[in-house]
């Protein structure tokens, strides 16, 4: 018989926690994109093409930021201070 895994609040943080640093990551990846593409040998308007794209995923990026911090704070009732 299989035993049952039981999975508290503390483990779904934990979970939560390891998608936002993911998501701190990616926007790092994205950083480093675009420090990449100014020094390219792309056109202008090739650049600024990309540039816009990237903008684009890193806001989508900070959105997930966003909800997991509300999961977050579901799953745990804690808060961050306003202090």
């Amino acid at each position: 018989m299989e035993e049952d895994i039981k999975i508290n609040k503390l483990n779904i943080a934990n979970i939560i926690e390891e998608n936002m640093k993911a998501e701190a990551d990616a926007i790092t990846d994205y950083n480093n994109f675009l420090q990449c593409l100014k020094n390219s040998t792309l056109s202008k308007t090739q650049k600024e093409a990309i540039e816009k794209e990237i903008y684009e995923i890193i806001g989508d990026e900070l959105n997930h930021q966003d909800r997991l911090k509300m999961l977050y704070t579901m799953v745990t009732s804690i808060k961050e201070n306003k202090e």
